[in-house]
Parts: C-alpha cells; sequence; structure tokens
C-alpha cells in the first residue's frame, strides 16, 4: 500500500510509486521515468523503499526516485517541499552556460543551466 496526502493507493505488481500514483490522477513531477531527471523525487515518511540513483545525503533523509522504486511492503510517502525563487537576472558564464542569479539563494554556488 502506498500512502499519499492522507489516502491509501495499492500499486499492481511490480509497479513503481509514479506509475501507481499517476495511474490514480495524482500530479507528480515526472518527465524522463527512468532515474535521470530526478523530478519524481519523493520522500518516505514511513516505511522502507529501494533507493537508486541518489547520493546517500538524500537516502540517509527519505528521498527516493518515484518512478525506479518498486516498494516492498507498505510506505508513507510525500513530495519534498520546494522553494520558489523568481529568476532577476542571467550571468552568462560561456557561449552555453548561463547561471541564473535570482532574489533567493539556497547556498553560495549558483546552479548552472545549459542552453542550446
Amino acid at each position: 500500500m502506498i500512502r499519499f496526502g492522507g489516502i491509501a493507493y495499492e500499486p499492481l505488481q511490480g509497479e513503481t510509486v509514479l506509475d501507481c500514483l499517476l495511474r490514480n490522477d495524482l500530479a507528480i513531477p515526472h518527465s524522463c521515468k527512468a532515474g535521470v531527471c530526478q523530478s519524481c523525487l519523493l520522500r518516505a515518511t514511513e516505511g522502507v523503499v529501494p533507493t537508486t540513483g541518489l547520493k546517500d545525503t538524500l537516502v540517509a533523509q527519505g528521498y527516493f526516485l518515484a518512478c525506479a522504486c518498486v516498494p516492498n511492503g507498505d510506505v508513507t510517502v510525500k513530495q519534498p517541499e520546494r522553494m520558489s525563487a523568481r529568476i532577476v537576472a542571467l550571468d552568462r558564464l560561456s557561449e552555453n552556460v548561463l547561471a541564473p542569479i535570482s532574489n533567493r539563494r539556497t547556498s553560495a554556488a549558483p546552479s548552472s543551466t545549459t542552453v542550446s
């Protein structure tokens, strides 16, 4: 059983957490469904989920990739808290790399975005 938002959902045999939640019409961010983009990152608040493709520090906090996780038992999951920011300028680091300058930073080093 997968609990999300206070409601329990029954996964099909071999079904990932992401596919189960999507099948039940929940709007879970996702893109590649292969564990690469990491947009389906969820956090297990109860139960144990198999993890793959994440740093040990994230796994230790209960985070996992919903597209790559087939639960072995009951689990309660939630979406991670997201911080909003507004990009106020872009710093061109090279011809193809821009660094956003926002009005809210979470670290000293800016994250880079590749553009084509």
